[in-house]
């Protein structure tokens, strides 16, 4: 494959590095990942899309998209937006695969948190990338996400789903 570099002069005097290639047998097309999967449930249908062994579950391409898109239609129904970031604090685990389809699915930017955060690299991460939905297990094995979350958002028990405020305003 040929690459030509070439450098851009921008009005402002400022230069710019961009790169040309040679266009191969196929060219580049324009597709979105929740498009992806949609024409895979189509193409694939009932063949196993994703399998999490220490789960033992399995999803087919079919059933991942219908699953992804009734996430992905909760998080409208919550009231995110194009362009919104939520966060994933979830180990590898089926849940992580089909909130990253649905968030591509709903135009929602996903922003992939360490499952072994503590309290402050997680509240630091909120407040850094103005994450507006958290997604995440109760506890899994010596993890209790809930009791961290607890523990950041006192209020967090009688708060309801679209209203989480902290005195910190973290969520």
């Amino acid at each position: 494959m040929l690459n030509l570099h070439r450098s851009i002069q921008t009005s402002l005097g400022r230069k710019f590095y961009s790169y040309f290639h040679q266009v191969g047998k196929y060219p580049l097309q324009y597709n979105t990942i929740g498009k992806i999967l949609e024409s895979s449930a189509k193409k694939f249908g009932e063949r196993e899309a994703i399998v999490s062994c220490h789960q033992k579950k399995t999803l087919t391409y079919e059933e991942s998209l219908r699953k992804s898109d009734q996430l992905a239609a909760g998080f409208l129904n919550l009231g995110l937006q194009r362009g919104d970031r939520v966060g994933v604090w979830i180990p590898n685990m089926i849940e992580w695969f089909l909130v990253k389809y649905a968030c591509a699915r709903a135009g929602l930017t996903l922003v992939a948190l360490n499952p072994n955060y503590q309290i402050p690299e997680l509240e630091y991460s909120i407040n850094k990338v103005g994450i507006k939905c958290l997604i995440c297990p109760d506890k899994i094995k010596r993890m209790h996400f809930h009791d961290m979350l607890s523990e950041m958002i006192p209020d967090l028990h009688k708060s309801q789903a679209k209203n989480i405020k902290s005195k910190e305003h973290l969520l």
